[in-house]
């Protein structure tokens, strides 16, 4: 739903450059390595949103930072049947 109302934006290639460095720093040292700005604008870029959601839920638990590592224990915790890469 939150990607659905984000606008569509044609990016620079600087900005590109900008919003993977921040996409792969929030993946390997989790939300607590980004500034408020950072973290805003990766909320408001649907490209970014997606990628996330997608890696994510299929990198491998040691590739990611522990504070996603224990996101996703708690959020398997809550659900029927784990469907997480941490419970491939």
């Amino acid at each position: 739903m939150h990607v659905a109302l984000l606008r569509q934006r044609r990016a620079t290639d600087e900005a590109r450059e900008w919003f993977s460095a921040l996409r792969e720093k929030l993946l390997r040292e989790g939300p607590g390595s980004l500034n408020s700005k950072e973290k805003m604008a990766l909320l408001l870029d649907a490209e970014s949103m997606i990628w996330l959601h997608r890696e994510l839920w299929s990198c491998p638990a040691d590739s990611l930072a522990e504070w996603w590592k224990m996101a996703m224990r708690q959020y398997n915790v809550l659900t029927s049947t784990p469907t997480s890469a941490l419970y491939r």
